[in-house]
Protein backbone atom coordinates (compact mmCIF):
# COMPACT_ATOMS: atom_id res chain seq x y z
CA UNK A 1 0.00 0.00 0.00
CA UNK A 2 1.07 3.38 -0.96
CA UNK A 3 1.59 6.45 1.90
CA UNK A 4 -0.61 9.51 1.08
CA UNK A 5 1.57 12.58 0.95
CA UNK A 6 0.50 15.02 3.82
CA UNK A 7 0.87 18.60 3.03
CA UNK A 8 2.13 18.33 6.54
CA UNK A 9 5.51 16.05 5.20
CA UNK A 10 6.47 18.87 2.39
CA UNK A 11 5.53 21.84 4.34
CA UNK A 12 8.70 23.80 5.58
CA UNK A 13 8.36 24.85 9.37
CA UNK A 14 10.90 27.08 9.88
CA UNK A 15 10.69 30.33 7.26
CA UNK A 16 14.30 31.94 7.14
CA UNK A 17 13.33 35.58 5.91
CA UNK A 18 16.16 38.33 4.41
CA UNK A 19 17.31 40.65 6.90
CA UNK A 20 19.68 43.65 6.13
CA UNK A 21 21.53 42.93 9.37
CA UNK A 22 22.70 39.34 7.72
CA UNK A 23 22.99 40.28 4.10
CA UNK A 24 25.82 38.56 3.66
CA UNK A 25 25.08 34.99 5.78
CA UNK A 26 21.52 35.21 4.01
CA UNK A 27 23.03 35.25 0.60
CA UNK A 28 25.97 32.37 1.89
CA UNK A 29 23.00 30.95 2.77
CA UNK A 30 20.94 30.65 -0.31
CA UNK A 31 23.89 29.96 -2.69
CA UNK A 32 24.88 26.85 -0.59
CA UNK A 33 21.27 25.43 -0.52
CA UNK A 34 20.40 26.74 -3.99
CA UNK A 35 17.66 29.24 -2.72
CA UNK A 36 16.57 31.62 -5.38
CA UNK A 37 14.72 34.34 -3.10
CA UNK A 38 13.88 34.86 0.78
CA UNK A 39 10.51 36.39 2.23
CA UNK A 40 10.91 40.09 3.72
CA UNK A 41 11.58 40.09 7.66
CA UNK A 42 9.91 43.82 7.57
CA UNK A 43 7.08 43.87 4.60
CA UNK A 44 5.50 40.81 3.54
CA UNK A 45 4.86 42.59 0.18
CA UNK A 46 8.60 42.12 -0.70
CA UNK A 47 10.99 39.31 -1.53
CA UNK A 48 14.64 39.58 -2.05
CA UNK A 49 15.75 37.32 -5.30
CA UNK A 50 19.21 36.35 -4.95
CA UNK A 51 21.21 37.97 -8.00
CA UNK A 52 24.79 35.60 -8.64
CA UNK A 53 26.50 37.97 -10.62
CA UNK A 54 26.37 40.88 -8.34
CA UNK A 55 26.27 38.75 -5.35
CA UNK A 56 23.78 40.18 -3.51
CA UNK A 57 20.22 40.34 -3.92
CA UNK A 58 17.48 42.57 -5.66
CA UNK A 59 13.83 43.58 -3.74
CA UNK A 60 10.91 43.06 -5.67
CA UNK A 61 7.29 43.96 -5.06
CA UNK A 62 5.00 40.86 -5.18
CA UNK A 63 1.77 42.14 -6.85
CA UNK A 64 -1.39 40.92 -5.56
Amino acid sequence: MTKLLRIADIETKEVLFFDAEFREKCFKFCTQRDIEFLPSLDDPSHIYVRDDTAEKFKVEVLSS
